[in-house]
């Protein structure tokens, strides 16, 4: 079992399915790997990004998600333009024990 993965395919899946106080949470656990990509080629942030969670998409950026990693598509979404700073004021004091 790798924990990693595993943990990262899980947090792809709940942001998919729009728990986003479920993703929250499996970020807190330190094996959480932001840049692993899920079945789909899709990091952690490429699936926030598109299904327009802005408040861990934040998250995953103070975290130190990439946003310069491509999909095979070559989309990116709104993540682009975000640097850390807009991500450290988006994500506010809700998840400054991320930070």
């Amino acid at each position: 079992m790798n924990m990693d993965s595993d943990l990262s395919e899980l947090l792809c899946t709940m942001l998919r399915s729009d728990r986003a106080e479920v993703a929250i949470a499996i970020l807190a656990e330190p094996d959480c790997d932001v840049h692993q990509r899920s079945s789909g080629d899709q990091t952690p942030l490429h699936i926030a990004a598109d299904v327009h969670l802005h408040g861990v998409v934040a998250l995953l950026l103070v975290k130190g998600a990439d946003p310069r990693i491509t999909r095979t598509d070559r989309r990116n979404g709104a993540v682009r333009c975000w640097t850390r700073a807009d991500a450290r004021r988006r994500a506010g004091s809700a998840f400054s024990s991320f930070m």
